[in-house]
């Protein structure tokens, strides 16, 4: 069989922490955190490519998901939801999930709850609720006669909420709103990754649809589906006759929304909302693996059998068990999230896994399309880095950094069976405050905003404990904080190596493999590392931040680790408030991710004081540079744009690699304040390093550490591209 390597590991260490909700209506009480918004972000190019390779969803039922129905009655019996009315809405949910290949059914009888506590249920009481009554395996729905969130300190009530992938199964419901809108197929459609369509979460979403528009952004704005109109929020906006009656416009355009009236997913009134895009079924029906692992419990299905590890290389293993059937799989860090692997046989290799962490995986039985066994669980721990004694942890990383909580997981070390982690406020005397854990995770709560504290680390041995480690600073979110989403490709790492004049899905990573990344050790054994540190250090750019300047090998695999995809290189953003350097207002360096993806290793440098509008422009070694077209705007402290669907602002802007698919030109190796020329100085710097391998240098614009030949005939292709962005 074929290696299983670890997929979207982001939703292995996002853990199922969900942040205060921010509530823009009372209809829905279904937002998401930001961990819940960076796992959907990372799943957004898979989702896309599900959808168009099932543009014509069948109508035939795929995935088979079991449902347990909770009612909620007053503590006499009386009251609640009557059996046929919650039978009613299944069938009206199945009919209305028809189009993703969705089929819900029941694995037992109907649960009643009588309890004068849950009949008006309020958000404070969900764990007590569902830690009482869930059914494993099982999407639970509990029918309430009220549902009630605190926002901003006042009971609100709403018509429901839902959790989206990474949540936990079950949607709270009030039975009013079941019965007289289309609530429980709205709040469904969250469970399986659908947003509002006035979702601002990622930017606002343009009405256009033109891809050449300069506004075009309905892949990566609003909620991420270009067959859903461009939307405002629709509360008390649709007349009976289902019209819109707003006059809100585009931030771009200008132009005056057209939103769709009858969509499932808006805040049209209940009678209007009867319909699901086809874009919507595929978002669903990609989700409805991701939420396969749901299956009825039964216990004439065989359970798997010893289970067992070998091969353990500290980055794979391989796992054997006994079949008793059809056998499914599950695995996550300790702690973290389950990821769902589908079926698999035994033996099995996973790849892809990091030196000293914990791991956990599950094996069961699935006997038919609606019954599953219980899971086996079992237990690795990938072999740490070698120490001496009972040693210190050696590297750290980080995951769900908040206000108020900062999460940190550290590396495994051989021997121990525990840890101690104490912290305080940095730079003071304070006392330390001192976590056991016998994990190698913690999650640190009650924290300040914006404060910056510092931690050491001791290992607990049997028979003597280390010494603590100096200090580690981390500075939790600031109040106000601005989420910065940005996406783009660099054509010299999208260049496929094998076949000329190709490109991939995503860009390569040879820098990074090849241990030439600033900070980093060369595989090679010869040339000297490049030193640590961000590179734009130097001319023109002379930017003196000190992002990256205690980054090492360990640093760049726990940074693929928390964000689910190896770093390609650095790039320098700049924001802006207008089209020319004289508005530019802040600098950062950050990493750029084999997917596109831009993240700040600091931490997003924006807060809520800094402009609420600006432009983003990206600059990279020897690439051109690209400025978003359109200024982004802060919605729900969030900003976003994906420069890889359209052109960019500045002259000939950016490459249309693939169509629709855009990307920085390669060739700029040369480059100086007076802007952004491929011309005859790049190759003439090229020529100077031709030869050299094992490089991390700007003549080597395809990106692979050597400079050689095939450089060359790069530069040649754009060789006269300009662009008359100002620096």
């Amino acid at each position: 069989m074929a290696p299983v390597s670890f997929k979207s590991i982001i939703a292995l260490l996002a853990l199922s922490l969900f942040a205060k909700i921010n509530y823009a209506q009372i209809a829905c009480g279904t937002q998401i955190d930001d961990a819940t918004a960076e796992y959907l972000m990372s799943e957004l190019d898979e989702v896309q490519h599900f959808i168009q390779q099932n543009s014509a969803l069948k109508n035939a039922s795929t995935y088979l998901l079991p449902i347990q129905i909770h009612i909620v009655r007053q503590s006499n019996g009386t009251g609640g939801m009557t059996a046929t009315q919650a039978n009613q809405s299944i069938t009206q949910l199945n009919a209305d999930f028809a189009g993703a290949g969705i089929e819900f059914f029941q694995c037992g009888p109907i649960n009643y709850i009588d309890s004068d506590t849950y009949y008006n249920f309020e958000q404070a009481e969900e764990q007590a609720i569902t830690d009482t009554y869930n059914v494993e395996g099982s999407i639970n729905l509990y029918y309430c006669n009220r549902v009630k969130i605190d926002f901003e300190g006042t009971l609100s009530d709403i018509c429901g909420y839902a959790y989206l992938p990474l949540g936990p199964d079950h949607l709270m419901l009030r039975n009013s709103c079941i019965l007289g809108s289309n609530t429980l197929s709205h709040e469904m459609g969250h469970y399986f990754g659908l947003l509002h369509p006035h979702d601002t979460r990622y930017g606002e979403e343009a009405i256009t649809r033109d891809t050449n528009d300069a506004c075009y952004n309905c892949e990566s704005a609003g909620d991420l589906l270009c067959d859903t109109q461009a939307s405002p929020s629709l509360f008390n906006l649709v007349d009976g006759s289902c019209n819109y009656t707003g006059t809100a416009t585009g931030t771009c355009s200008g132009n005056i929304h057209t939103p769709d009236t009858d969509n499932t997913m808006s805040y049209t009134t209940g009678a209007c909302s009867t319909t699901f895009t086809a874009g919507q079924f595929g978002r669903m029906a990609y989700y409805a693996f991701q939420r396969s692992y749901t299956g009825c419990i039964s216990g004439s299905c065989a359970v798997p059998s010893g289970l067992s590890e070998s091969n353990n290389t500290g980055t794979s293993i391989t796992l054997a068990w006994t079949d008793a059937g059809t056998s499914e799989i599950r695995y996550r860090i300790s702690g973290a999230n389950w990821n769902y692997g589908g079926v698999v046989a035994s033996p099995l290799t996973l790849t892809g896994i990091t030196q000293g962490y914990n791991y956990e995986y599950s094996i069961r039985t699935r006997c038919s399309d609606t019954e599953v066994s219980n899971w086996v669980d079992d237990s690795f721990v990938s072999i740490p880095t070698a120490g001496a004694g009972c040693s210190t942890p050696s590297s750290w990383g980080s995951f769900n950094e908040a206000e108020t909580s900062y999460g940190i997981v550290w590396t495994v070390m051989s021997g121990a069976i525990g840890y101690n982690l104490r912290y305080r406020k940095g730079g003071t005397n304070d006392a330390w405050t001192i976590v056991t854990e016998t994990n190698n995770y913690t999650l640190l709560t009650g924290l300040e905003p914006g404060t910056q504290y510092e931690f050491q680390m001791q290992t607990i041995c049997d028979n003597d404990d280390s010494g603590y480690t100096g200090s580690v600073y981390f500075t939790t979110l600031g109040d106000g904080v601005v989420d910065v989403q940005l996406t783009v490709f660099m054509e010299g790492a999208l260049i496929d190596l094998s076949n000329a004049g190709q490109y991939l899905d995503s860009m390569r990573v040879g820098l990074n493999e090849l241990g030439l990344l600033p900070g980093q050790t060369p595989t090679s054994g010869i040339n000297a590392p490049t030193p640590a540190g961000q590179p734009y250090l130097v001319e023109p750019w002379l930017y003196d931040g000190e992002e990256g300047a205690d980054w090492d090998d360990r640093a760049y695999e726990d940074f693929a680790v928390l964000h689910g995809a190896k770093v390609v290189d650095w790039v320098l953003v700049t924001f802006r408030t207008g089209l020319l350097a004289s508005t530019n207002f802040m600098k950062t360096a950050a990493l750029l991710l084999a997917d596109g993806r831009v993240i700040f290793p600091e931490g997003s440098p924006l807060t809520t004081a800094n402009p609420s509008s600006f432009y983003v422009m990206i600059e990279h070694r020897n690439h051109i540079g690209v400025l978003s077209p359109v200024s982004l705007t802060v919605n729900n402290r969030v900003a976003a744009y994906n420069f890889t669907i359209a052109n960019s602002f500045g002259g000939n802007g950016q490459k249309e690699v693939e169509p629709g698919v855009w990307a920085m030109f390669v060739g700029e190796a040369e480059q100086t304040l007076a802007g952004f020329d491929i011309n005859g100085d790049d190759k003439a710097l090229w020529s100077v390093e031709n030869g050299n391998f094992g490089v991390y240098t700007a003549g080597d614009f395809n990106m692979n550490g050597d400079a050689n030949g095939a450089d060359k005939n790069y530069w040649s292709v754009n060789n006269g591209v300009s662009s008359n962005l100002s620096r």
